[in-house]
């Protein structure tokens, strides 16, 4: 039995937190609890991607392509923004002709050494695309039009849990002038899941 160790600073009790038995313990012996995501970033799981295109036109989009792994699941948040109206799409299972510019995943815990642990989803800029797949997800950016408008942003409805395979994001300006988008991409990742397996998260 681990029988204790101080493992922060002070709290504003005075008090020192203390792990036991890989238990993180406050002033009085209460067990502190935290979200599983920010549990997540504390084991050094957490990986982020985020891209700014400036410039896009009326009616031209911006594509970003997910890939995972076989055996792997991606738990993603997705998150969109820009400058005029836009339209944002995910589709699963996209045909790819040419996977896009690699984009670098960075971890959210900046105390261990880049690339340790690597990402095992891929993620690419402006793929070339020859059927979109299977569309499971639209939404609209209310950004305003012309001189109206004041940006806006949109969220991909909560995390998705991503399967082995191909997604397509995009981001469509419908401002009718060009606009600044940018996507950020957020996950953490885990071995597949059983389907039917109901206490998967």
């Amino acid at each position: 039995m681990d029988l204790g160790r101080i493992v922060g600073p002070n709290n504003e009790d005075g008090h020192r937190p203390v792990l036991v038995d890989g238990e993180l313990l406050g002033a009085h012996g209460a067990l502190v609890v935290i979200g599983v995501e920010h549990y997540r970033i504390h084991q050094h799981q957490v990986f982020t991607v985020s891209a700014i295109s400036e410039g896009v036109v009326d009616d031209a989009s911006v594509e970003v392509l997910i890939r995972v792994p076989s055996g792997y699941d991606c738990h993603i948040d997705i998150t969109g923004t820009a400058s005029h109206d836009a339209f944002g799409y995910i589709f699963d299972t996209p045909t790819v002709t040419a996977d896009g510019t690699p984009l670098t995943p960075y971890n959210h815990s900046r105390n261990v050494p880049e690339g340790t642990p690597a990402s095992v989803v891929s993620v690419f800029n402006a793929p070339t695309i020859s059927d979109d797949g299977t569309e499971i997800f639209a939404t609209y950016l209310p950004g305003g039009q012309k001189n109206q408008a004041t940006g806006g942003s949109a969220a991909g409805a909560g995390e998705w849990n991503l399967h082995a395979g191909d997604y397509l994001l995009r981001f469509t300006n419908k401002g009718g002038q060009a606009a600044t988008m940018s996507m950020t991409l957020w996950w953490y990742e885990g071995l597949e899941e059983n389907p039917l397996d109901q206490g998967g998260g």
